[in-house]
């Protein structure tokens, strides 16, 4: 699954997207280009980010390659606006 969030002031999240499969969780937030990868079967509470754990590279370079895949057949624009 893809998905993205612009970042509504009412909820003070900011602006991100990404892919979601049964086990892993990839999030991207494009105004500061930081990156999130959860383990969702051990955490299924998204605490710990793993993704600069070698131990995850594979899964990294997987849940990335999804990612970009996935913005390219959806047409996503680069990032959202950036809101003042």
């Amino acid at each position: 699954v893809y998905y993205r969030y612009t970042g509504e002031d009412v909820h003070n999240v900011a602006a991100h997207d990404g892919v979601r499969t049964r086990r892993h969780k990839l999030v991207r937030f494009p105004w500061t280009d930081e990156w999130n990868l959860f383990d969702l079967e051990s955490d299924p509470r998204e605490m710990r980010s793993v993704h600069d754990d070698p131990r995850y590279a594979g899964t990294l370079a997987r849940m990335r390659g999804i990612y970009e895949r996935l913005r390219r057949e959806y047409g996503v624009p680069a990032d959202p606006p950036r809101r003042a």
